[in-house]
């Protein structure tokens, strides 16, 4: 290869890196409500997705935090409906005073 070769393929991972940079900005811009938003609903006393406990056992030995992922994954769940849909058809999985009620 010569130098203006090298020369093109520099430049044209020069752009896409600042292509990516770019795409990296606009999604950090886009997570900031969604951040404030979880934050919210972490804080809701109504909610209290605070309260979830991943480490209890949901059913025969399977974690919440193991239907949370397989909620996650089948049903194209977001993390916070998960744990909110687990919590409510769930009640041990609902932490009273920052204890388990299992």
């Amino acid at each position: 290869m010569n130098w203006t070769m090298h020369r093109k393929k520099i430049q044209s991972a020069e752009e896409e890196l600042e292509q990516l940079e770019e795409n990296q900005m606009a999604i950090e811009e886009e997570l900031v409500p969604l951040a404030e938003e979880f934050a919210k609903l972490l804080a809701n006393p109504l909610v209290k997705l605070g309260h979830f406990c991943g480490e209890c056992s949901w059913h025969r030995g399977t974690s919440c935090a193991s239907r949370v992922e397989y909620l996650m994954n089948t049903y194209r769940d977001s993390k916070v409906k998960a744990q909110v849909a687990l919590m409510e058809n769930t009640p041990s999985c609902d932490r009273q005073n920052g204890e388990t009620s299992v």
